[in-house]
């Protein structure tokens, strides 16, 4: 949400934190989404319950279903499969999946900004 305030973004990119607020994460419309919620977990135990018995990657599965069900607020539909393991989506898995990674690790120099320079973890 950073380019919204950015100085060279005119008042239509300005109104973005708004309409998000009152169309997509009001509660009468994320009320509004449970069933395609609820439709895509139906499809993670499916997808699950068709490999009882097999090594499988929860992880990965779950990130899918996740992505999937936001997908499904903006887009109405599904850009990644529970059974893509190569090809271009599973590629977008590994890059979503190396941000969430990167946006939860906690970086020491934040704690310690002497130490910023150092980079002791390479996050930067």
């Amino acid at each position: 949400m950073a380019i919204v305030w950015a100085s060279n973004c005119d008042d239509s990119w300005k109104s973005l934190p708004g309409l998000c607020r009152t169309e997509l994460f009001f509660g009468r419309a994320i009320e509004s989404q449970a069933a395609v919620r609820e439709k895509k977990v139906s499809e993670m135990v499916e997808f699950l319950a068709a490999r009882k018995g097999k090594v499988v990657d929860i992880g990965a599965i779950v990130l899918t279903t996740i992505f999937n069900s936001m997908c499904n607020l903006f887009f109405s539909e599904d850009l990644l499969g529970l059974e893509d393991t190569k090809g271009k989506a599973s590629g977008l898995k590994s890059y979503i999946w190396i941000l969430m990674e990167l946006a939860t690790a906690l970086n020491i120099a934040d704690f310690y900004p002497v130490l910023g320079h150092l980079e002791p973890q390479g996050l930067k």
